[in-house]
């Protein structure tokens, strides 16, 4: 296709790629070196010491999460997003990231843009009846512009001008593929209810086997202090030999981690519009347990790369894992194959720009 010049606009509370952990940033990296390497003239707007081989522009020189500055901050996020669309007119199309409400701010420069723009939404939408009203009619007032949405199951707004949908794609040459893994079960995610690690820990406890944690434990976020220190601190420190917690992991670390795992458990408690976790998991062999909520059922399908179980079903999780626990070898070895070929197929960074390519050859077409 018509080389572009493209604005790719990232984050700045965590890095482009994050060193540790952060998915609309991986996303937004993978993206953009894809795009380098098929021969698009490619500006990122990200944080000072993201690591790319596009053009970066930044107003911060570190991410903001990792200097304490509180999510809520508008002040950042601004300055963030006036010096990327006072530079529409160099690019052939502009491309933002929605993330945090703060990201919001970005849909009022719309009608002064010199290009044409797409919007990734990469969060849950908000509902008309919902909690977050405000963030429900601010989305339908702009309902015209180009969503990109990261699963079917996210378009709760039925009025949103949908592009297309493009599902995140991972970095399967950087994910180790084991065809044997190991025997502890293993949860990723951030510390929150949402995330389910609470449930995770039950589900190992019932069947006695023992569970690795690792992830983001959110140091600004009082509520989620205290749902770690309430209800997975004390069960870290009552099954020290079934419940461990391995701290945050980069890249190298992750794919050990999951690559060393019999299985992921994923109960989540939240209609997640994608999941980076689950590709991640089957790329190095593992199999994921989830309750098919938000798009799991998109992203998991039975018998090829995990099982899929009713919301809130803990015994019917823990029945799930236990068949793969109790597999027999060769049986084993196949799912781990066919969960690594799902990636393959379905969920690479080659795929997900590819379907990226198609919308902005559409939109700049028009």
């Amino acid at each position: 296709m018509k080389k572009l010049k493209i604005a790719q606009v990232g984050a700045i509370w965590e890095s482009t790629p994050p060193k540790l952990y952060g998915g609309t940033e991986r996303v937004v990296s993978a993206l953009t070196e894809e795009l380098v390497k098929r021969g698009h003239n490619v500006t990122l707007f990200a944080t000072g010491d993201s690591k790319t081989k596009a053009k970066l522009e930044s107003v911060v020189p570190k991410p903001l999460y990792r200097q304490n500055i509180p999510w809520h901050n508008t002040g950042y996020p601004l300055m963030h997003l006036y010096n990327a669309f006072r530079q529409t007119g160099k690019f052939d199309l502009f491309h933002m990231h929605l993330n945090l409400p703060t990201d919001f701010i970005a849909l009022s420069y719309v009608d002064f843009l010199k290009c044409p723009a797409i919007f990734t939404l990469h969060f849950n939408l908000p509902e008309a009846d919902g909690p977050k009203p405000d963030q429900y009619m601010v989305l339908d007032l702009f309902s015209r512009l180009n969503f990109v949405s990261i699963s079917d199951f996210q378009r709760k707004i039925k009025s949103l001008n949908y592009a297309a949908t493009v599902y995140n794609g991972v970095p399967i040459e950087k994910l180790k593929f084991s065809s044997l893994g190991g025997q502890n079960l293993a949860w990723l995610g951030r510390f929150t209810p949402d995330k389910g690690p609470k449930e995770a820990i039950e589900v190992a406890l019932s069947l006695k086997k023992p569970i690795k944690l690792a992830g983001k434990l959110d140091q600004q976020d009082r509520s989620v202090q205290g749902y770690y220190t309430k209800e997975i601190e004390p069960r870290l420190k009552a099954n020290p030999k079934l419940v461990s917690y391995v701290g945050e992991v980069d890249d190298k670390k992750k794919s050990l981690f999951l690559g060393q795992a019999r299985c992921l458990v994923n109960p989540i408690n939240w209609d997640e519009p994608f999941g980076l976790v689950v590709p991640e998991a089957n790329a190095c062999g593992t199999p994921v347990v989830a309750f098919a909520r938000g798009a799991m059922p998109e992203i998991i399908k039975d018998g090829v790369n995990g099982y899929l179980v009713s919301p809130g079903d803990l015994k019917g999780m823990a029945k799930a894992v236990k068949k793969i626990l109790e597999m027999p070898e060769k049986e084993y070895e196949k799912l781990r194959l066919t969960s690594r070929q799902w990636v393959e197929d379905h969920f690479s960074i080659e795929k997900m720009v590819d379907g990226y390519e198609k919308v902005y050859l559409n939109i700049v077409g028009k």
